[in-house]
Order: structure tokens, then C-alpha cells, then sequence
């Protein structure tokens, strides 16, 4: 392995737009086992499909691995080998390569740009079928009668076609030249204010679904392949130019497929031309969300996130030779020492205070909470009250089981007779379950097994407001969250960092240290958050999602939280105003909120699903909330408009304080009474 110092960033190229076909090649990874990327693409479905996915999810990969110019990649170069053994041919095309937006407006009614559109669109996409087979004929220049093809093409018109034409490379210029009359005009339409000298001469469809089946009658080169139309990034198309796409599903004939790419957001109508029906899922399309779908098949990710990761290291020389590769890139990534609950880690995040002699902070924190309710008619005896509650629940070697102790008492408070005598208690069981393990404390257990994670963060924040730690492979693996281009943002901003601090990353002697992933994973989540724009409400979003945050953050740094690794709300379908609704949806189509398949109970009426969103755990370490998803918060309606409706903003503050009142105070002083509070708890 390379051990010289690296220049460059294996981690830097991310778009699968600005890669190269061979890198498309050379980057493809799949999910291990029976059900891999193929079988979700189907390239040899006639059902047409909607490929959608979040930004940077694989869409664009996916689709050119599958394109005819990947395919030649994997045939030595033949086209046609390759189509005959795949048995399906990829035109590939990008929705920005039409410079859509010419299409619109400058005084002309939709249905007229609808006409000229659909018209340019199909002499665009049978320029490109007409090219595949002229690379096809290379190899066999006799093995399609072209004189029989222009003649049976010639029929599609309702024009007459010049009697020169007689090949098909005169055919591909004739199309390109109807073409560039069209473009002249749409140039010229916001002076001339007329789109009349365009001549349409074919009807909608007819080179789409025609043309391939003229090519069969013509040879049979291509019996058995179906001619795949892949349309990318259609988000850049008009409701009215989607319409000409739907209508091309609906319609579909002949040996023709049609997939086509659309981030979450980039469907703006499933309504087709004319009667304005809309296409119907699993009848005449299939529809597949891949950022999903790879959630969906969790260990299938990992190892292709582990592959991706191995392919780029491969290409500078940085991944090892021998077989165990997988062990190998985990051993890259220091990791927090979880053994004896995290012992080795907390016992040096509390460290300063024990050699000052200092109460840890968390203690402090408790003991200022009893002098500020106690009776302060003696301090001294107060004093020593504290001092004795916090000396049962002590235990010097484990400070994140002190966490779990200070919890239970602050649960213990509202009904506890004796606070001291809670306290004991607690401590006795805590000191049985060092000793004896789970089966002797299985409640102990429980709360240390939920909250683990909470009160690991929560020791962070204790101890001078250090930032916690999202660490390891398999940390990056799932803040990724099913979307390739989010795990190489993360590395490339971890690498980054790892080199500027001298680490050495991948190489032998070299680690990545927890810091140098910590100020990465800190960066991915800055660019994550800058990254997405949406086009409409974007204030209103960022707002809504960072109050969200917010909440989740009051939860788990609470005192005693009520739901453990906080990171996801529900909210029943049939509440909210329609600017929380339109908010929300529009944070999910740009990926701060994860949609939960499936749903959620609700609580309050089992009868009733209610939707279930995830904070993107890609954002997670700019509020330092958790990266899981494990517990979930109900949103009433008036908290729900609170956060993503901001008319109803003004309330947002006193609701999240009144939903986390409850786990911030151990005690509330007004339900007391006139009473001692003293002689009440201690």
C-alpha cells in the first residue's frame, strides 16, 4: 500500500453529472445478495418508471451505468454486443440539455409552447435513437436495410421528407435541421411575438414509439432488445412539458420503455395533455424512491456504502491488497471505547474537576437545584443534605451510570415522600447492577439501555460545552442515510481535515482521529444545510426545521427526557394549516425531514396512522441532537402550526417550553403549597 503523502482528495468528486462515463464504470458499486440495483432498475421493463430520489441519492448513476455509452464500456466497445446481451439499448438524456425554460411564456398560451415542445422533444429523442443505430451498424454495415427505413419514416410525416434523404445519416440531419428551424423561432418569439413559422409535421408520439419499430422491421439485429428512453432531472420541466412526459407513459407501444429521473420535489403533475388524466401507479408506471429503497435494505447499503468508499481509495492507491478490506476501513476510523459504558471516555471528559477537587458539574447542577428549593433557614443543614444525596448516588469509575442515577432521581421527585431516601435506594441498585449485571437491576438496566446515548451527550454538554461525538464507519454509514453523495460530502470534509492535521488518512502508520471526524461531520452538516435550497418557502423551512431541532435538542439535554434518542416527530394527517402542510412537504422533498414509512400510531387513537417524519441525520451535529431513531414526539396541532406555519410562530416559544416543562423540573414550586419543602422531600 501507498505511503507516501497523497495529494488530492479521493472524496472530491461527488456528482454523478460531472463524471466521465468510464468513471461511471469505474465507480459502480452494488448492493451484496440477491436484490441489487439491476433488479431494482428492471432495464428490461416495459413498464415505464419514475426513478425518484433526494439530491445526491444515485438516480443520475444509476441511470447512465445502465445508458448505451456505459454499456459499450463493458462490450470492448460494441453497441450492439452489448444491446443483444443485456437485451435492452440506454438513450440516455439529461432534461438540461434542452435548455427547457425557451419553452415558456413571451406571450404565447401554454398550449401552444405544449405543441411546440412535444414536437421538438420528439425529433430530439429520435436524433439520439438514430444515432445509437448508426453505432450499432459499424460493426455490420449491411445488417439493416436503410432504404426501407426512410421509406416506412417517411410515412410518420405529414409533410413530404426530401427525396434526398436515403440514410440514416441524412435522416439524424434532416431531424437536426427541423430542429434548428424550431430553434430560430423560439430565439426570436419574445420579439416577433409568434411562434406561426414553425411547422409541425408530426404527430405526438410517432417517432417515440414508431421509429423502433420501423428499425425491427428493418433488421434483426435488434429482435429481442427494448429501447429504454432514460429522461433525467425532469425538475426542470414545466407542468405543461411533464404533461408531454405523462402522456408518452400512458401511450406507450412497441419494443420502447421510458424511465425518468426526478429528485423528490421534481414531480409537479402526474396529469397528461389533453383530457388532463392522470397516469396511474403499477398500471401504467412503476414508481421507485431509491434513497428509500436503500434505507429499506440497511445491510445491503453498508456494505455498498463500504464498497464506494474502498473504489475511490483504490483509485489513490490507499486501499490495502489483502482480502479482509472491510476490517481494514473501519480500523481507519478511531472510535469512542464504549467498553464499561463508555468509562475510558467520560472519566476524561470529568477529569479537570476530580483533580480540583470540584463537584462534577451534573452534581452541581443537582445540588443547586435543592439549596434553590430547600428551606433556607439553615444552610448549613441544607448543605449537608446535598451533600448526602449526591454521595449515595456517587460512583467515582463511572460517570455515565451517575448520569443514570441523577435520571431516576429526578423521575423519583414528583412522588418521592424522602429524597435522601430515594437517593440511597437508587444508589444501592446501581452498585447491584456493577456488581450482578442486568438480570439483578432489569429496570436499572433498561433506562441505562435506552438513554445510553443522551447521557453520553449529555456529559459532553456538562463538561464545559464540548462537542459530542459522532464517530466510526458505521456512524458515517447511517448519517448518510441511504444517499451515496451525502457519505462522500462527509468524507471529503473528514478527509480534509485528517490531512490538514497531519493524520496521515488511509495510510499505513495513519488514523482518523475523532476530532478530525467530528469538525468533518460539523462541515458535511454546514454544506448539507446551505446545499439545499428549496425554490419556494425556503425561509419558512429552514425556520420550521431548525425549531424542530430545537425541541428535539430541549428533550435530550433535559433531566429526566421522555423519549430516548429524540430525532422524530409524528403528526396526525388531518391537522395543520396549509402552510404548515405546504412547509412541511416541501422539507421533505428537499431532504431535512425524512419521510418514516409506514407511519406511525397514533396515540391518542389507535385506530389512526399518523405520518412520521425523521430529522435528516445528515444535520444532526449542527444542533448536536441524536443521529437515531428510536424515540418519537407527538406534535398537537397548535405546536405543529407553531413550527412550520409562520403566521402561528408567535406561540412557538411558550408551547415548546410548556411540551418540556415537565423534564426540566425535578420539582415545581407551586404545586408545594404553603408547606416546608424541606420537611416535604428531605
Amino acid at each position: 500500500m501507498n505511503t507516501t503523502r497523497i495529494t488530492g482528495n479521493p472524496f472530491d468528486l461527488t456528482k454523478a453529472s460531472d463524471f466521465s462515463d468510464e468513471q461511471i464504470q469505474q465507480y459502480w458499486v452494488d448492493l451484496a445478495g440477491a436484490a441489487g440495483l439491476e433488479d431494482l432498475f428492471k432495464p428490461r421493463l416495459t413498464m415505464p418508471m419514475l426513478l425518484l430520489g433526494g439530491k445526491g441519492s444515485g438516480k443520475t448513476h444509476l441511470m447512465r451505468y445502465f445508458s448505451s455509452a456505459v454499456q459499450k464500456l463493458r462490450f470492448n466497445g460494441s453497441l450492439l454486443k452489448a444491446a443483444q446481451e443485456e437485451k435492452h439499448m440506454g438513450i440516455y438524456v439529461r432534461a438540461d440539455g434542452l435548455n427547457v425554460g425557451r419553452f415558456a411564456g413571451k406571450g404565447q398560451h401554454d398550449d401552444a409552447w405544449a405543441a411546440v415542445f412535444s414536437y421538438y422533444f420528439e425529433l430530439w429523442l429520435a436524433t439520439h435513437l438514430l444515432k445509437h443505430i448508426q453505432d450499432c451498424l459499424i460493426e455490420y454495415p449491411d445488417g439493416l436495410d436503410q432504404r426501407k427505413l426512410i421509406a416506412g419514416t417517411r410515412s410518420l410525416f405529414t409533410t413530404d421528407v426530401p427525396s434526398s434523404i436515403e440514410t440514416i445519416d441524412a435522416l439524424i440531419d434532416y431531424l437536426a435541421e427541423l430542429r434548428r428551424q424550431v430553434d430560430h423561432v423560439v430565439a426570436n418569439c419574445a420579439i416577433h411575438q409568434s411562434l406561426q413559422e414553425i411547422n409541425i409535421c408530426i404527430s405526438p408520439g410517432a417517432l417515440v414509439f414508431q421509429l423502433p419499430v420501423l428499425i425491427n422491421s428493418c433488421t434483426d439485429l435488434f429482435k429481442e432488445v427494448l429501447f429504454v428512453y432514460m429522461i433525467d432531472e425532469i425538475e426542470n420541466f414545466t407542468v405543461t412539458q411533464q404533461k408531454f412526459l405523462n402522456s408518452l407513459i400512458r401511450y406507450r407501444h412497441g419494443p420502447v420503455s421510458i424511465k425518468i429521473g426526478a429528485r423528490l420535489y421534481g414531480l409537479h403533475t402526474k396529469k397528461t395533455l389533453g383530457a388532463g388524466e392522470e397516469i396511474k401507479r403499477d398500471a401504467e408506471y412503476e414508481e421507485v424512491e431509491l434513497d428509500a429503497w436503500l434505507r429499506d435494505h440497511d445491510e445491503g447499503y453498508k456494505g455498498l456504502a463500504r464498497d464506494l468508499i474502498l473504489k475511490r481509495l483504490q483509485q489513490f492507491h490507499l486501499a490495502p491488497s489483502e482480502e479482509d478490506c472491510a476490517r481494514w476501513l473501519k480500523n481507519q476510523f478511531e472510535e469512542l471505547d464504549p467498553s464499561n459504558n463508555y468509562r475510558i471516555p467520560t472519566l476524561a471528559l470529568v477529569k479537570k474537576y476530580d483533580e480540583k477537587g470540584e463537584v462534577r458539574p451534573y452534581f452541581k447542577k443537582l445540588k443547586d437545584i435543592i439549596s434553590s428549593l430547600a428551606d433556607h433557614g439553615n444552610e448549613s443543614s441544607n448543605q449537608q443534605i446535598a451533600d448526602n444525596i449526591v454521595q449515595s448516588l456517587q460512583l467515582p469509575n463511572d460517570p455515565l451510570l451517575e448520569k443514570v442515577n441523577l435520571y431516576l432521581l429526578y423521575k423519583e421527585w414528583r412522588t418521592t415522600k424522602n429524597l435522601l431516601e430515594a437517593a440511597t435506594v437508587i444508589g444501592k441498585q446501581a452498585r447491584n447492577f456493577l456488581e450482578n449485571g442486568k438480570a439483578a437491576e432489569p429496570k436499572y438496566f433498561q433506562s441505562l439501555d435506552h438513554f445510553k446515548s443522551d447521557f453520553l451527550a449529555q456529559i459532553y454538554q456538562d463538561c464545559s460545552k464540548q462537542h459530542i461525538v459522532y464517530a466510526g464507519l458505521d456512524t458515517l454509514i447511517h448519517l448518510s442515510q441511504g444517499v451515496p453523495r451525502n457519505l462522500l460530502g462527509l468524507l471529503k470534509q473528514i478527509y480534509r481535515r485528517s490531512h490538514f492535521a497531519g493524520e496521515r488518512p488511509f495510510q499505513e502508520g495513519g488514523q482518523i482521529s475523532i476530532s478530525s471526524q467530528g469538525e468533518g461531520i460539523r462541515d458535511a452538516a454546514a454544506w448539507f444545510w446551505d446545499d439545499a435550497q428549496p425554490d419556494r418557502h425556503g425561509s419558512e423551512v429552514r425556520a420550521s426545521v431548525e425549531s424542530l431541532a430545537k425541541l428535539f435538542r430541549g428533550v435530550r439535554y433535559s433531566l429526566k427526557p421522555a423519549e430516548c434518542d429524540l430525532a422524530t416527530f409524528s403528526v396526525n394527517q388531518k391537522v395543520g394549516t396549509e402552510i404548515a402542510r405546504e412547509v412541511l412537504t416541501h422539507a421533505e422533498n428537499w431532504s431535512y425531514l425524512i419521510r418514516v414509512r409506514d407511519g406511525g400510531v397514533s396515540r391518542n387513537d389507535s385506530t389512526s396512522i399518523d405520518d412520521k417524519f425523521q430529522l435528516s441525520p445528515m444535520l444532526v451535529a449542527r444542533w448536536e441532537v441524536s443521529e437515531h431513531r428510536r424515540g418519537s414526539i407527538e406534535l398537537q396541532e397548535p405546536l405543529f402550526n407553531a413550527l412550520f406555519d409562520p403566521t402561528c410562530r408567535q406561540a412557538q416559544r411558550t408551547l415548546i417550553s410548556d411540551r418540556i416543562k415537565g423534564m426540566e423540573e425535578p420539582y415545581v414550586k407551586e404545586n408545594v403549597g404553603n408547606g416546608s419543602i424541606q420537611n416535604k422531600l428531605f
